[in-house]
């Protein structure tokens, strides 16, 4: 974006990028933001344990599950995954894998169980959560009933989360192929065990041996690594997706250009799908926006010559971000590296070999983005970048001042 078309862009309205996604619910006059309430609608307080069409009908649309995205997508990842995986197999998810597959059920403490069948489906699906609890609503917000997780979220079957234990001992010794990953331990209450993560999803008054005789079942060498299957359907972003990603791309760069107040200066990092789609972040994935400009306003030479230099190379590189360049994201960090090295040589560097990458530029070009900020663990960047794929590209040089 140049600097004319960014001025005028800064000059249009906020809410015009915001219909860009939702343009139907804009009310002349207005500014249709999720923290204004809408005149024209009397909205009740919501049932579900997150926001829903029936409780936001600002946010989504019929038959989305969350903004932008259908729920028959939701269907299509859960039987991607399944299609993928050898007869005989089960899958096990708890925490941030539910949202991709299950339709991003945000409710804490929940679980899902998919058992590959030979129906027309292809799997059956268990979703387990805290259902209805008028108590702990008071305090905790609405949850999901057990009925409206059948119909909203397409399972199988419902159950409560104390039950999963239970449910998995059941169905565990049927299945020659367990596909399960512990959640995350970056917290000091994250459960680092198949044993703890089962005390953490069910009451303390489980017996001890009913717990050894699970870990047991799931220790075995039937036990499969779920999370590179699942990174591997998520790298490749859909065109629900990708509509999503670059419509919001428009609210955070205007927003974060009004807010920064150096509305005269281009974007230094630039977040781009194959295929040239612009990328920042859309509701329910991450963002990753940084800005480049002078502490003092204005920029001197020297400053310029180097900003000049890193845009020119970036520049360079988006063009390089298509399927048919037929590069993986380590030869697009090479290629930076030798653009960046001829850019900087023109100003009188004088580099040679290695000089850029231990010195003035030590840091990786980018990293696929999505659902998280960072999507690089499991990502094969040594593997041919493909359409729909999401990545930042983020050149850059770090010299310090004499």
């Amino acid at each position: 974006m140049s600097v004319r078309q960014l001025r005028l862009a800064l000059r249009r309205p906020l809410w015009r990028a915001i219909t860009t996604i939702r343009t139907q619910i804009h009310v002349p006059g207005t500014r249709p933001f999720a923290t204004e309430t809408d005149a024209v609608r009397d909205l009740k307080p919501s049932n579900y344990g997150q926001p829903l069409f029936p409780s936001h009908p600002h946010l989504l649309r019929p038959h989305e599950l969350t903004p932008g995205i259908p729920v028959e997508e939701y269907e299509r990842r859960r039987k991607g995954l399944m299609d993928s995986l050898p007869a005989d197999s089960i899958v096990i998810s708890v925490a941030a894998p539910i949202k991709y597959m299950s339709g991003s059920f945000e409710e804490p403490d929940a679980a899902v169980i998919l058992e590959k069948t030979s129906t027309s489906r292809g799997y059956r699906m268990t979703l387990f959560s805290g259902g209805k609890d008028s108590a702990k609503e008071k305090w905790d917000g609405a949850r999901t009933s057990f009925d409206d997780v059948l119909h909203i979220f397409k399972a199988d079957d419902a159950m409560p989360i104390h039950s999963f234990p239970s449910q998995l001992k059941s169905l565990a010794s049927l299945y020659s192929n367990i596909y399960i990953d512990l959640p995350n331990a970056s917290s000091k209450r994250a459960p680092r065990t198949v044993k703890s993560l089962l005390r953490y999803l069910s009451p303390p008054m489980k017996p001890r041996s009913e717990y050894e005789s699970i870990v047991d079942s799931l220790s075995s060498s039937r036990r499969r690594p779920l999370a590179p299957l699942v990174a591997k359907l998520r790298a490749v972003k859909s065109e629900h997706e990708q509509q999503v990603m670059r419509a919001a791309a428009d609210i955070s760069g205007l927003a974060l250009a009004k807010v920064d107040g150096v509305s005269s200066l281009p974007m230094c990092r630039t977040h781009t799908t194959i295929q040239d789609h612009a990328i920042y972040t859309p509701s329910g994935y991450a963002s990753d926006i940084t800005r480049t400009f002078p502490a003092s306003g204005r920029f001197t030479s020297p400053q310029r010559d180097l900003y000049t230099a890193v845009l020119t190379a970036q520049k360079a590189l988006v063009e390089l971000c298509t399927e048919a360049a037929s590069l993986s994201l380590h030869e697009l960090h090479r290629r930076s590296c030798d653009l960046l090295r001829a850019e900087l040589n023109q100003l009188g560097f004088q580099l040679h070999a290695g000089d850029l990458e231990r010195v003035l530029y030590p840091h990786f070009l980018g990293h696929p983005i999505g659902i998280d900020l960072h999507e690089s663990t499991n990502f094969d960047r040594g593997g041919r970048l493909e359409a729909g794929m999401v990545i930042t590209v983020e050149p850059g040089v770090c010299i310090r001042q004499p």
